[in-house]
C-alpha cells in the first residue's frame, strides 16, 4: 500500500520557518544568558595550577599553590564547563559539577589505523591542534 502526502504550500512552508527561526532566537537568547567556562588543570591528575576562562566576559584567572582551593568557588557560579577531559580535571580539583553541563574538549577517537600492516597513529590534544591550526610545536 503506497501513501500519497499533499506537498506543503508556500504558505505552509512560510509559517513553518516562522517557527523554527523564533525557536532558534529563543534558544540562542537561552544559551547566551548561562554562564559557561573553559577550564583547564596542570598536571590533570594533581593539579599545581588552574586555568578558568568566562566565555561571556572575556576574563581569565590564573590559580596556582594555594589559590586553588578558591577555584571551587569560581566553579560554583557557571553552568557550563568545557575542559579537556574536563570530568577528571574537576575530580582532581575536587569539585562535583552536580547538574551542569560538561562539554569534553578531548578528541573521541583515541587512535587510527593508517596502513593495512597495522600501523597507528595516536591521537593526542597537541597532535589535534598541531593538524587543525597548523602549529609545529603546540603547547611547547
Amino acid at each position: 500500500m503506497t501513501r500519497r502526502y499533499a506537498r506543503p504550500d508556500s504558505a505552509e512552508l512560510e509559517a513553518s520557518h516562522r517557527v523554527c527561526e523564533k525557536r532558534r532566537e529563543e534558544y540562542a537568547a537561552e544559551l547566551s544568558g548561562r554562564r559557561r567556562a573553559i577550564v583547564h588543570a596542570f598536571p590533570a591528575r594533581q593539579p599545581v595550577a588552574a586555568v578558568l576562562v568566562d566565555l561571556a566576559a572575556h576574563e581569565l584567572w590564573t590559580f596556582i599553590g594555594d589559590e586553588l582551593g578558591t577555584v571551587r568557588d569560581r566553579l560554583a557560579a557557571y553552568e557550563g564547563l568545557a575542559g579537556v577531559d574536563i570530568r577528571a580535571v574537576l575530580r582532581a580539583l575536587g569539585f562535583h559539577p552536580g547538574e551542569r553541563r560538561l562539554a569534553d574538549l578531548a578528541p573521541p577517537q583515541k587512535s587510527m589505523t593508517l596502513s593495512r600492516s597495522g600501523r597507528t597513529l595516536r591521537i593526542t590534544t597537541a597532535v589535534l591542534v598541531q593538524g587543525s591550526c597548523e602549529i609545529s610545536r603546540p603547547f611547547g
